[in-house]
């Protein structure tokens, strides 16, 4: 909560995020859960408790039932608790509260999984009296069955010119900021004017920036460059995606996570252009596996190059193509079968005790 807030509203928002702890999303669903997953455990032969957030709540259920029944949990992290860019403080009580219930959730978890390495190895530098082999990474990935219905390649309309169509599915938020490409898109337009009606940026969802989207990037909008598609159903954003030439990842600001939809872009195998700081664990993964073109939020100029050269090979009707034979590894198979694994292990480990 922002010093600039009045007295008043401060309270509010501290009674909401009490009452609402430990996350809005999920937490009347709390002591409901418990009692739930109590009667499951009661009722069939549950040898472990799997439990995965956000939302927070998750874990606390998982934890809260282990403690109730001796059954081992796993506490998986999809995103950063704490530290996360993309949550606002909620106080300085709530927060200590926050780093409490995360420390007595890593500590008791028979295994806790991150979804990135470098989110992983905070774990283990905040919390080093925990054994550091029980902090594994467990990425996120795609499921192949989900992607059979769309093309193997861009269809093209031979009535009417193709343009070199960019898209980004994903709601932009907070540090989730595009201005980077847009500005690289306005410099192609000034100092390329014979380009400009070559390029599209397409944005499936929501915007709720800082600042005035629409009045900022207007002449792009009023240009047709821009389109602000709004929220569409799934299927129909992986449908343009798949009719897109390049794939957009916006992720500024960010050290220990990767987008999910990453792993859509990567299952429909197009070219991938990702704004994001070259030593976050977004900026590694994309270079240690040759994951398409990689820009820093700073790099408009070369960023603008980029397009120009996209531009052309357009224009002059190139196949645009993209070969990430590394995507394999994080088929949900492949990371489906490192879990079990890890569960047989520690059903294994409790029988013994």
């Amino acid at each position: 909560m922002g010093n600039g807030t009045s007295i008043v509203q401060r309270l509010k928002d501290f009674i909401f995020y009490a009452y609402y702890f430990p996350d809005p999303i999920a937490a009347p669903w709390l002591r409901p859960a418990v009692k739930a997953g109590l009667k499951l455990v009661r009722e069939n032969k549950i040898n472990i408790i799997f439990a995965t957030g956000m939302p927070w709540t998750a874990l606390v259920v998982g934890r809260q039932i282990s403690k109730k029944t001796g059954i081992p949990f796993i506490a998986d992290f999809r995103d950063p608790w704490l530290g996360n860019p993309f949550l606002k403080s909620k106080g300085q009580l709530l927060d200590w509260r926050e780093r409490i219930c995360e420390r007595k959730i890593v500590e008791e978890a028979a295994l806790v999984t991150a979804n990135t390495e470098p989110l992983r190895e905070e774990f283990i530098n905040r919390y080093p009296h925990v054994s550091a082999d029980k902090i594994i990474s467990l990425p996120n990935g795609f499921d192949s069955h989900d992607f059979d219905h769309l093309p193997a390649s861009p269809l093209h309309n031979n009535k009417t010119p193709r343009k070199l169509m960019l898209a980004h599915a994903g709601f932009l938020y907070g540090k989730r900021d595009p201005a980077p490409l847009l500005k690289a898109l306005d410099l192609l337009c000034r100092h390329h004017p014979e380009l400009a009606d070559v390029v599209e940026f397409q944005q499936m969802g929501g915007i709720t920036l800082e600042y005035d989207f629409a009045k900022r990037f207007g002449a792009l909008i009023d240009k047709g460059i821009v389109k602000l598609l709004g929220q569409l159903p799934y299927n129909d954003c992986l449908a343009r995606l798949a009719e897109a030439d390049i794939l957009v990842i916006i992720q500024p600001g960010t050290k220990t996570q990767i987008p999910s939809k990453l792993y859509d872009y990567l299952c429909i195998n197009r070219p991938i252009l990702t704004i994001t700081s070259p030593d976050g664990a977004l900026g590694k993964m994309i270079k240690e596996n040759n994951f398409g073109a990689l820009f820093s939020p700073e790099e408009e100029h070369l960023l603008m190059r980029n397009l120009v050269d996209l531009c052309r090979m357009k224009r002059d009707d190139k196949v645009m193509s993209a070969d990430y034979p590394g995507r394999e590894k994080f088929d949900v198979i492949h990371i489906a079968r490192q879990l079990e694994n890890k569960m047989k292990q520690i059903v294994a480990d409790s029988e013994v005790r």
